[in-house]
């Protein structure tokens, strides 16, 4: 295992922190702050039980947040910090970067351990039960480490990956790679089976409670495949999907096509309505709050408020540019980063449903 060593820059100032907004100065209805940071944010914010934030930039930089928006530390690192951060049960925080490395952080910033992979990590890491931290890299390999940084496996998916892995009731790992095949692996590494959807793959599956896994594909469609890598159906959309699908808490599934419209499907893919939203959605997942009403970001710098049944709640243009995807904390803030190098918090007055 490579290690490297890296200082960390722990800054408690407010005045360092955060570009907190007066009211009527070019405020959108609900914001609550904006944090700058260096550069462009393709990285997801995610959310401690404690509030704080954490999150990359092209910046170079990991940083937590807290939720009021005052920055409480930031690690520089060599290459901009695309991957997004999953949290342990002991606070940890796992992230990847463009420098190739993993890195675990502890919640007052120091670095546990990191790890060089053979290229880039741009997705999130996925932890099990046992606090086993499993992501990808773009070159297509799939590692698994413990939370006290020992590799446990490792194996190539014989294609790039873009999207991260995820895991279905502790049990099974699914990721797909770019050459069209979806696998399932068990926590030990060993393939349970793969399906090749023969169009090519860069977003992060979706999985119901079911074990059905959702998954859109460059070929225009949405697929449904069981837990067994039995295809169930497929939906034809009206343009490439590149985005993740996500379940909602009523077990719809939503996604969005490259030409901005956005579809919520029944669990046996029956169209259960349609929008069409001015711009395209690239790389972001719906979420949803405990009132079920659905967010995404747009290719076009758009955060986007629907109901359940699909009509338009509201609309903020923030940025040029969203290709990451918001977050709702447990106090009702919803996060994004944006590629006009800040990260934005609005008040929408629920908290972040609890999703399978």
């Amino acid at each position: 295992m490579k290690t490297r060593t890296i200082k960390s820059c722990l800054r408690t100032s407010a005045a360092l922190a955060a570009v907190l907004l007066a009211t009527g100065c070019g405020k959108s209805t609900g914001e609550k702050w904006r944090f700058e940071t260096g550069a462009q944010i393709s990285s997801s914010p995610a959310v401690a039980p404690n509030g704080t934030v954490y999150f990359g930039s092209d910046d170079s930089k990991i940083y937590a947040v807290s939720i009021d928006g005052r920055e409480e530390w930031s690690i520089s690192t060599d290459y901009p910090v695309r991957g997004s951060a999953a949290i342990g049960a002991d606070g940890t925080v796992f992230i990847g970067g463009n420098d190739y490395f993993l890195y675990a952080v502890s919640p007052s910033g120091e670095i546990r351990w990191s790890f060089e992979a053979d290229s880039e990590i741009e997705g999130a890491a996925v932890l099990d039960n046992d606090d086993n931290v499993y992501f990808a890299s773009r070159n297509g390999t799939l590692y698994s480490f413990t939370n006290d940084g020992q590799e446990r496996w490792s194996g190539n998916m014989g294609a790039p990956v873009s999207g991260s892995p995820i895991l279905h009731e502790n049990q099974i790992l699914y990721v797909a790679s770019q050459n069209g095949r979806l696998f399932a692996l068990d926590l030990n590494g060993n393939s349970r089976w793969f399906h090749d959807l023969n169009t090519p793959l860069k977003a992060t599956p979706a999985a119901d409670e079911n074990g059905t896994v959702y998954l859109g594909g460059y070929d225009g469609k949405l697929h449904a495949i069981d837990r067994r890598g039995n295809p169930q159906w497929s939906f034809e959309a009206d343009a490439e999907i590149a985005s993740p699908a996500a379940i909602a808490p009523d077990g719809k599934i939503v996604v969005g096509d490259e030409k901005g419209h956005i579809y919520a499907l029944s669990p046996d893919g029956n169209l259960l309505w349609k929008n069409q939203l001015e711009n395209s959605i690239l790389r972001s997942a719906p979420v949803f709050d405990s009132r079920g009403t659905i967010y995404l970001a747009t290719h076009g710098g758009e955060l986007v408020a629907m109901e359940p049944n699909g009509n338009l709640r509201w609309t903020r243009t923030i940025a040029s540019d969203i290709q990451t995807t918001p977050v709702i904390a447990p106090s009702g803030i919803l996060l994004a980063g944006t590629y006009d190098s800040r990260l934005y918090a609005f008040d929408i007055g629920a908290p972040g449903a609890n999703l399978r």
